[in-house]
This record gives C-alpha cells, structure tokens and sequence, in this order.
C-alpha cells in the first residue's frame, strides 16, 4: 500500500487501516505500535535515496524452501496490499509497473521446487529476492515521481 499512498504517520495510518476493517478492539496496543513501527519504517526504506528497502522475509540460515515458499506469500501480499490501495489490473499504470506487477503474479502463484538448496538455487533465490526488491523501488518511483531517488 505504501507503495501507491506514500503516507507519513504509522499510528494514524494504522489506526484508519483497523477501524476501516472493523478489527481495530481486537489490536492491543503493544501489536498496534509493532505495526505502526514497521509502517514507518518500510516508508523510510522505500524513500531511502540509497536504495536501502529490504524485503521482510525469513533469514538466510532458513531452509531455501521456506524462504522460496515465503517468497511467493510476500508477492501475493504485495499484490493485496496495491489493490488495497486500489490499483487495478486494467487500469493504466505508470510505464513498466505492469510488466513487473505480471512478474509478481506469477512469482505468488509459482510452488518453488528447489531440490537441494545448493548453490545454483541459492543464487536463483537471490536474484529474484533482487530482482522483485529493486520492482517495489520501480513501483514506489513511478507512483511518486517526484521523490529525488530513481531506479531506472
């Protein structure tokens, strides 16, 4: 969602996101903060003129196909998170978010068969781990063209 609505603050933005889906009594505060925390902190990520944004996903000492499995989930989430925010598929996107948004659809939908996790894989993992962190910065950039970073 930060991706399309670039919004600042996590405990405004965290607390609209719960009362508009009715969830906002069950969130205790201390999971309310966490979430407001991570929030502020990917929008920073994004913004990051270094480039510095960094997939949320399990560490490189977890078997490869738990962290391919997670791979996927972050795509489809990604993907809910940008309809959320109201994208749609047939609408006119910014020049080359379409072709990356397909990438990422099929990426969710794919059951990673990666054998033995050995180093051909893990350099495959990585890649695409790369290849869809540098697609959130093209994304970010198209729908906030006037940010100073540029990925192209």
């Amino acid at each position: 969602m930060l991706s399309v609505e670039d919004s600042g603050d996590g405990q405004a933005r965290v607390s609209q996101l719960l009362a508009e889906n009715n969830s906002d009594h069950v969130t205790a505060g201390a999971d309310r903060d966490l979430m407001a925390g991570l929030h502020d902190e990917t929008l920073r990520q994004l913004r990051d003129p270094e480039f510095g944004f960094h997939l949320l996903l399990p560490d490189d000492s977890q078997p490869l196909s738990l962290r391919a499995e997670a791979l996927g989930d972050w795509c489809n989430g990604f993907l809910a998170g940008l309809g959320l925010a109201g994208v749609k598929r047939d609408q006119n996107l910014p020049e080359g978010v379409d072709e990356i948004l397909r990438d990422f659809v099929e990426i969710a939908k794919v059951n990673f068969d990666v054998g033995d996790g050995d180093e051909e894989d893990e350099t495959a993992y990585m890649e695409l781990v790369e290849y869809i962190r540098m697609g959130v910065l093209v994304i970010h950039q198209e729908f906030h063209p006037g940010d100073s970073q540029s990925v192209h």
